[in-house]
């Protein structure tokens, strides 16, 4: 019988994603910028200010406080809400059973327009062009502020200011995302989970996984048992 105490499953980050599929653990209460599906067989369950949430599928609004319930076989869908992410897939899963939406009344609404497919505002063109250059940042070293401020031709208290105003997130939280994004892709051609925390910008494998909990409330202390695949925690 699986432990639900224990996280035991596959975790795949895409380019503006991440799935979940395995048993849900231990977890505390936590936030994250991405919003969250979860999904499962009857029903999963979340916990939200005191009171539990259960339905085959919860839906979480980007950084509201929650913890989720163990249990043996879950599916998590994270997805990051600047550019809404569209997953077939999840679509089918959602519009096909009952959910549940978990909010906050001062919070980003994420997930209505999602599903009505709705076209997020435009963002600045000064920023979207400052965004590709902090993604070849990322791949060659440390993301100079001045750098990303300069190719949008504004002060670099003034892009943070628009990078949060734009997306609702403040800058050094996208560019965890984003290094996550780039330690899977070296986990997934086969680099060890050292080499693959280097790759993205992390210390080490503990930082990488520090990193993943804190970003998704996954518990990832042990890492990568499959080199040949993504990783597995």
């Amino acid at each position: 019988m699986t432990d639900v105490r224990n996280w035991l499953g596959n975790l795949e980050i895409a380019e503006f994603s991440a799935r979940w599929r395995g048993a849900v653990g231990d977890s505390v209460p936590h936030r994250h910028f991405a919003a969250q599906a979860v999904l499962g067989t009857p029903s999963v369950s979340v916990e939200h200010t005191g009171t539990i949430v259960e339905a085959p599928c919860v839906l979480i609004e980007p950084n509201v406080p929650h913890r989720l319930i163990p249990c043996a076989m879950a599916e998590l869908h994270f997805i990051e809400p600047t550019l809404h992410a569209r997953i077939p897939e999840l679509v089918a899963a959602i519009s096909t059973g009952s959910y549940q939406i978990i909010s906050e009344p001062s919070g980003i609404a994420f997930w209505e327009g999602w599903l009505a497919n709705d076209e997020p505002a435009p963002r600045d063109r000064r920023l979207v062009d400052a965004m590709w250059l902090l993604d070849g940042q990322l791949e060659t070293g440390p993301v100079r502020l001045g750098a990303l401020a300069g190719a949008a031709d504004l002060s670099p208290d003034r892009f943070r200011h628009l990078f949060v105003e734009q997306l609702g997130i403040p800058l050094r939280r996208y560019i965890l995302w984003r290094r996550l994004r780039l330690a899977a892709q070296r986990l997934a051609a086969g680099d060890n989970v050292t080499a693959s925390a280097h790759g993205g910008g992390f210390s080490d494998a503990a930082h990488l996984a520090r990193t993943i909990r804190h970003m998704f409330g996954i518990n990832a202390g042990q890492l990568l048992k499959d080199q040949s695949g993504s990783p597995e925690i």
